[in-house]
C-alpha cells in the first residue's frame, strides 16, 4: 500500500485538509491525520465556553470516520524529511508521500513576568476557569484580560456581559480593533464600556501578580488574569530543519509548500508565507479552512499528475462577538484596509453567529461531497492565465 498523506493536527485547517482529500481521492491514496488531541474544539468560541456550559468539541474520530482516512491519537515529536518519516512520542513510526502541516498556535505565556499566576485562554482550561468566574462574581470579583487582539476583545465582553458583577479590565499593548474603521472601532470601544469593561489602551503589561497585574500606567487589581495574547507554534517544523520565523512558523511558497521541501505542505496558523499571498493573512479559522482546502487541492495534483496553483485568499470581512446580543461585522477591501461602513448591534450579532456555526458546517458540506469555498482577489488566476 501506499505511504499516503501524513496530516499532524486535528484544528480547523487539518480536518479541513482530511476531509477534502478524502472527498477527492475517494480511498485511492490513505490519508492518515495525527494530533495530541483527541476531539476537535471550536477555537473561535473559547469566550463562550468559560462562561457557560456549551459544548464547543467534537470527537475527531467521528468527523473523520470517511474513506481513506484513519486517525491517530498522538503526538509527533520529530520528523524526518529525508527519509520522508515522523516519529511520535509513542516510537510509533509513520511514513508518507506528501505531508501537511497544520499544528495551529498556541498562546505562549512564557515572555510575561509572572505567568504563573495567569491562566491562558485554552481549550483545556475552560471549565476550569468556568467555575473561577462563577465563584468570584459572586463575591464581586476583579479579572483582567491581556491582549487586545479578537481573543482578548470577545472574552472581556462576553465575562462582563454574563457577570455584571465582575471588575474587568481589558488591558492591551496597542489599540483595541486596529483594522475597524473609525465608526466601528467607535461602537466597539463604546459597547465594551456598556458592559462595564475598563478598556487600557497602549499600554503593557509588565508583571502578573497574584492579586494584580503590573503595566506600564499602573497597577490593576485582578483576581483572576486572562491572558489572550502572544501565540506561537510548534517547534516540530524547526527541529525537522524546515524554515522558519522567529516565532517557528514554518516559511512557505505560493502553493503553500514548505520553502526547499517540496513533500511538505503548510496550512493554517502554522504558516508564514514568504512573499505576498493575495490580500494580507491574519491567524484564525477563516484563513486557515481556505489555506486547508488549497493545501489538499495541491496534494491530491502532487499525487495524481495535476498542476499545483499558487493559493490566493481575500479578507473579505472582519467579525466580532461583543456578548451575545452585539456585535460588529466589517466589510474589508481587497488590500485589507476597512471598509468606511459597519454592520453592528443584535443583526452583526447574529451574523457572528451563523459565521461560527459555518466552520463546522463548512466541513460538513466538504464530507458529504461539496467542496469548501472561500473568497480570492482573483490574481491566482490572472498569474495562470498570462502564463499560459
Amino acid at each position: 500500500m501506499r505511504n499516503g498523506v501524513l496530516i499532524v493536527g486535528g484544528g480547523y485547517a487539518g480536518v479541513t485538509a482530511a476531509l477534502r482529500m478524502a472527498r477527492k481521492l475517494r480511498g485511492t491514496v490513505p490519508i492518515t491525520l495525527v494530533s495530541a488531541d483527541d476531539h476537535f474544539v471550536e477555537r473561535v468560541r473559547l469566550h463562550e465556553a468559560i462562561t457557560s456550559d456549551r459544548s464547543i468539541s467534537h470527537p475527531l474520530a467521528e468527523m473523520l470516520a470517511v474513506n481513506g482516512v484513519t486517525f491517530v491519537h498522538g503526538r509527533v515529536a520529530s520528523i524526518a524529511p529525508g527519509a520522508q518519516t515522523a516519529t511520535l512520542e509513542s516510537g510509533q513510526n509513520l511514513s508518507y508521500e506528501r505531508l501537511v502541516l497544520a499544528a495551529g498556535t498556541r498562546i505562549d505565556t512564557s515572555r510575561i513576568v509572572g505567568a504563573e499566576h495567569a491562566h491562558a485562554l485554552d481549550p483545556w482550561v475552560t471549565s476550569k476557569l468556568r467555575a473561577e468566574l462563577q465563584s468570584l462574581a459572586i463575591r464581586n470579583g476583579s479579572v483582567v484580560v491581556v491582549g487586545g487582539g479578537l481573543t482578548g476583545v470577545e472574552a472581556a465582553a462576553e465575562i462582563a456581559e454574563v457577570h455584571p458583577k465582575l471588575s474587568v479590565t481589558l488591558v492591551t499593548g496597542r489599540q483595541v480593533g486596529e483594522r475597524l474603521s473609525e465608526a466601528a472601532y467607535q461602537y466597539l470601544r463604546g459597547t465594551l464600556v456598556r458592559l462595564g469593561v475598563q478598556v487600557r489602551e497602549n499600554e503593557r503589561v509588565a508583571a502578573v501578580h497574584p492579586t494584580s497585574v503590573e503595566t506600564s500606567g499602573d497597577a490593576i487589581a485582578s483576581d483572576l488574569t486572562l491572558v489572550a495574547m502572544g501565540f506561537r507554534t510548534s517547534s516540530v517544523g524547526r527541529d525537522a530543519g524546515l524554515m522558519v520565523n522567529e516565532v517557528d512558523k514554518v516559511l512557505v511558497d505560493p502553493m503553500l509548500r514548505a520553502i526547499g521541501e517540496p513533500h511538505i505542505y503548510v496550512a493554517g496558523d502554522m504558516a508564514k508565507w514568504n512573499e505576498p499571498i493575495g490580500s494580507p493573512i491574519p491567524e484564525g479559522c477563516k484563513t486557515a479552512m481556505p489555506m486547508a482546502a488549497h493545501v489538499a487541492d495541491n496534494v491530491v495534483a502532487s499525487l495524481t499528475g495535476g498542476t499545483e496553483t499558487p493559493f490566493d485568499w481575500r479578507d473579505s470581512v472582519l467579525c466580532i462577538s461583543l456578548g451575545r446580543r452585539a456585535g460588529v461585522i466589517q466589510p474589508m477591501n481587497v488590500d485589507g484596509t476597512p471598509k468606511s461602513w459597519a454592520l453592528t448591534g443584535r443583526a452583526a450579532a447574529m451574523v457572528k453567529e451563523f459565521i461560527c456555526k459555518g466552520t463546522v458546517w463548512s466541513m460538513r458540506i466538504e464530507r458529504s461531497g461539496f467542496p469548501y469555498m472561500w473568497p480570492t482577489t482573483g490574481r491566482s488566476r490572472a498569474l495562470a492565465a498570462a502564463k499560459g
